[in-house]
């Protein structure tokens, strides 16, 4: 009975920190397919230069990055023409129409909101190392992207507002995802 209970203590902390990416108007990255999506945001009204397909909904141009639903890839995509109706959405890129305030996007109060001062100096550690932020430019022209790879989303901004929502794979669903699938290609070829 010990060792039941020991085991299941084991596989539940396992998985305790296990966190799925967040999901935008019901569509999943890994899990959605091109074809589902299409259902959602119905067709695309053009691509971007690597022939990604984009959307246009009442408030944002929405970019979906497609990947093989057979195989992965570690770069590299699927464009538009390559597309099966199988391939599966690897990444949404939103993009406000009218520029908003970071407040203004509920889903992104996970990254971007500080922790309480009262907060455990380990949480506070921990949510530092989370968060990637890169920053680019300067003075007036500066603008950074947040992203959280735990929890499968992030942001550019800059002093205009939001300019890029990102939903994506967390690193957990990403190796999942390649465990569970072979490379598209041979490497080394």
């Amino acid at each position: 009975m010990k060792t039941r209970l020991s085991a299941l203590i084991l596989f539940s902390a396992a998985f305790a920190g296990y966190v799925d990416a967040k999901a935008w108007n019901g569509i999943e990255p890994l899990k959605t397919t091109f074809a589902e999506a299409k259902k959602v945001l119905g067709e695309p009204v053009s691509q971007d230069r690597d022939g990604r397909s984009i959307f246009e909904t009442k408030d944002y141009y929405v970019t979906l990055v497609l990947i093989s639903g057979n195989c992965f890839e570690d770069v590299g995509i699927i464009s538009e023409k390559d597309a099966m109706p199988s391939s599966l959405v690897g990444q949404i890129t939103l993009s406000p129409k009218i520029s908003k305030s970071l407040e203004e996007f509920p889903d992104l109060s996970d990254v971007s909101k500080p922790l309480p001062p009262d907060s455990d100096p380990k949480s506070v550690y921990k949510r530092w190392l989370s968060n990637d932020v890169d920053c680019f430019g300067n003075g007036e022209e500066m603008s950074c992207s947040v992203s959280n790879s735990q929890e499968g989303i992030g942001y550019t901004d800059s002093k205009a507002g939001i300019v890029h929502i990102y939903y994506f794979a967390t690193l957990r669903e990403t190796s999942d995802f390649k465990t569970k699938h072979k490379p598209c290609r041979a490497s080394g070829l």
